[in-house]
């Protein structure tokens, strides 16, 4: 996730999710891991997540992080709805939210800073949720998947945040997202 995850959040997150990351229209850190090993169990308003994800790289100077669980309804996996296999979907929530665990002891890659990172029972609003197409209908989804669904081509012009998804949708004030050559 590592570099593609802020260009591709105003194309996946709800317009609620993306006015709290970018209310101020400056770049945010963020950080997380793609593999399906937390769950989130319906709550009213959201979900519960629990889970502890690995190689979460840049954790500790992320100001929101990310981890991909396996959607519950009371305690038994939720069945996708396009594939065999559980529903997963990644949440998102502030770092003061998490737990970093200090995991990352390796020779030579010390300052990616790749720990665990864990949630115990936060409540994370739906809206806090979002998809990426590539785990639609797999019970195996790993950071390799989502980053080879396409490169990560689009930023939003001039640096400028935008939270408004695209102007197909006809929301007000959207832009067009532009090529960077990246």
């Amino acid at each position: 996730m590592i570099g593609h995850i802020g260009a591709l959040m105003p194309f996946l997150a709800s317009p609620t999710l993306c006015e709290q990351i970018y209310h101020d229209r400056q770049d945010h850190i963020m950080a997380g891991s793609g593999q399906p090993v937390g769950t989130a169990d319906r709550v009213p308003g959201g979900r519960k997540g629990t889970g502890s994800w690995p190689f979460a790289s840049g954790c500790q100077n992320a100001e929101w992080i990310g981890g991909t669980c396996v959607m519950m309804e009371s305690g038994s996996p939720i069945d996708a709805s396009d594939g065999p296999g559980p529903m997963i979907r990644t949440c998102f929530m502030p770092a003061e939210y998490w737990e970093i665990r200090d995991t990352w002891h390796t020779f030579g890659l010390k300052g990616t800073g790749s720990h665990d990172v864990a949630l115990t029972d936060v409540f994370v609003p739906d809206e806090n949720f979002l998809e990426f197409p590539c785990c639609r209908s797999s019970s195996r989804t790993d950071e390799r998947q989502v980053l080879s669904v396409r490169p990560a081509r689009r930023r939003l012009h001039g640096g400028e945040r935008r939270c408004e998804r695209h102007d197909d949708q006809g929301l007000p004030g959207a832009r067009d997202a532009r090529h960077t050559g990246s």
